[in-house]
């Protein structure tokens, strides 16, 4: 009789319908030998072999349920991690973690008055891809991701409700809800001491610098939408653009 120990020692990878087509097998040959054996037996012997025929067969189906019960639980197992792997990357940028800003959109109704928007552009990008090559350009992305989101946590105990996202290809924005324009020029005071200490440590092609612009709800007299906060913050980003740059258009930034 062929070995089916063999057979179901290597299931992890076998797909949940092959468990009940190995128990037929498996029945099938058992039948098959039983009903070799019963042509060659006496007359007398052949009760015997019956039951040894039934047996058998009840024998192996505890196992194969076993088998496939194991095998359902793996097969919903991992669809449930393929369900929470498509999630992340729905909402979350591939290459840095945050927030993708298709997923930001969806998050505004949840944003709490007054609020702060920070918009961060890093400095020199394409500079660094022009000498060093992308991969470094993609690292200083990944490394200016991980630092505000880093700060972000450290200030989890007093804003739990803030958040990153990645809004272009070199601009990240940070959610300060129920930040006022005063509590938010404060973050934004710990945020560059944060990049500061930060660098302190770092050789030059792995510091982070980048030109913020700080912008909140209550600065508008009436009840501002989303954009416009948010496009008073890109004003007050590229200010600070032209400060370190000398120039008067965004163009040249």
């Amino acid at each position: 009789m062929m070995n089916w120990g063999s057979y179901y020692s290597n299931m992890a990878w076998f797909p949940t319908w092959g468990v009940p087509t190995l128990a037929i097998l498996a029945i099938v040959e058992v039948v098959l030998k039983g009903l070799a054996l019963w042509k060659s037996a006496r007359f007398g012997q052949k009760y015997w072999f019956v039951a040894i025929l039934i047996i058998n067969s009840l024998g192996i189906l505890p196992l194969v349920y076993l088998l496939w019960f194991s095998q359902k639980k793996k097969m919903t197992q991992f669809n449930l991690e393929a369900q929470e792997k498509l999630l992340f990357e729905s909402e979350h940028d591939i290459l840095t973690g945050v927030f993708r800003r298709e997923y930001f959109h969806k998050m505004i109704q949840k944003i709490v008055n007054p609020y702060s928007l920070l918009l961060i552009d890093i400095n020199s990008l394409k500079e660094t891809n022009d000498k060093y090559g992308h991969l470094a350009g993609d690292k200083l992305i990944v490394d200016t991701a991980s630092l505000l989101q880093n700060f972000v946590r450290t200030q989890s105990k007093k804003r739990k409700e803030d958040f990153v996202a990645r809004w272009g290809g070199d601009e990240f924005l940070v959610v300060l809800n129920g930040c006022s324009n005063n509590d938010g020029g404060v973050v934004l005071a710990r945020l560059l001491e944060h990049v500061q200490k930060y660098n302190q440590k770092k050789p030059e092609l792995k510091k982070i610098n980048f030109s913020v612009g700080l912008s909140s709800s209550d600065l508008f007299s009436n009840k501002a939408t989303f954009d416009e906060v948010l496009q008073k913050a890109d004003e007050e980003m590229y200010r600070e653009k032209k400060k370190l740059k000398g120039v008067s258009s965004p163009f040249f930034l």
